[in-house]
């Protein structure tokens, strides 16, 4: 199983999601389960939009490079521009899991390295996985979020 961070903080941000979704599907593999939409705060830069934030489990056939590459087109699909590392975008995918398999490239770490310091990561994961295992560490995502520091604020979405 493939668990997956989406994100965006875009003015049209719940569409981005769903498309981001379809396209996965499209080009990426099925997707098992997904987790409810979450508002976010920003993390690394304060100033921009809140976020919106979820986490979805897709089964593949791909291998890890083929995944990533198929997830960072559907990213320049959807128009991601990043001008600054924590900076506002149209979308985010990360591949925050890869089954049991730990991954290190220069273009790639799977585990994703950040994701137990990031609430809005580990809150929408544990909803569809508290018991997945995180390599290298080897803990499961919940005892990662009980562990958490981290004091950002992570809320369901309402719709306006």
């Amino acid at each position: 199983m493939v668990y997956l961070s989406l994100g965006s903080n875009s003015p049209d941000q719940l569409n981005m999601l769903t498309r981001a979704r379809i396209l996965l599907s499209a080009y990426g593999g099925r997707i098992v389960s997904a987790s409810q939409v979450y508002k976010t705060d920003p993390w690394g830069e304060l100033d921009q939009p809140t976020f919106v934030n979820q986490a979805i489990a897709i089964k593949t056939t791909q291998d890890i490079t083929t995944f990533h590459a198929s997830c960072l087109q559907i990213e320049r699909i959807l128009g991601k521009r990043k001008k600054s590392k924590y900076g506002q975008r149209n979308i985010d995918i990360d591949i925050l899991l890869f089954d049991e398999k730990v991954y290190d490239s220069p273009a790639l770490q799977i585990p994703h390295p950040r994701m137990h310091l990031r609430n809005f990561v580990l809150i929408p994961l544990a909803e569809i996985a508290p018991d997945a295992v995180v390599p290298i560490v080897n803990q499961a995502v919940s005892a990662l979020l009980e562990q958490s520091k981290d004091q950002g604020k992570v809320t369901p979405y309402q719709h306006e």
